[in-house]
């Protein structure tokens, strides 16, 4: 299975490798990313349920949802919406 390199284009080096992504969302007009990673799950190493991670390139700070259905930015980017397993919407932001 591939890796996700996380790189530094202004300093030209890798800062870190990740488990593959299913996928990036960046927000409109910010320097918020959401990495959508799809784990497995542990009993049968099938593909399980999708887990979030938020990252700001301007603190460093990682934010990590776990057991996501669906997760995406509003269209101006000032929320950001997601709905878990368990039937419960989060919404973050302005």
């Amino acid at each position: 299975m591939g890796r996700d390199l996380i790189w530094d284009a202004k300093l030209g080096k890798i800062l870190a490798q990740e488990p593959l992504s299913q996928s990036f969302d960046w927000r409109p007009g910010g320097k918020l990313v959401a990495r959508k990673i799809r784990t497995l799950d542990p009993g049968s190493d099938e593909a399980g349920y999708l887990d979030v991670q938020i990252y700001n390139f301007d603190t460093k700070k990682l934010l990590n949802l776990r057991d996501v259905v669906f997760a995406g930015w509003s269209h101006d980017g000032n929320r950001f919406v997601v709905k878990a397993d368990d039937y419960t919407v989060q919404i973050w932001g302005q």
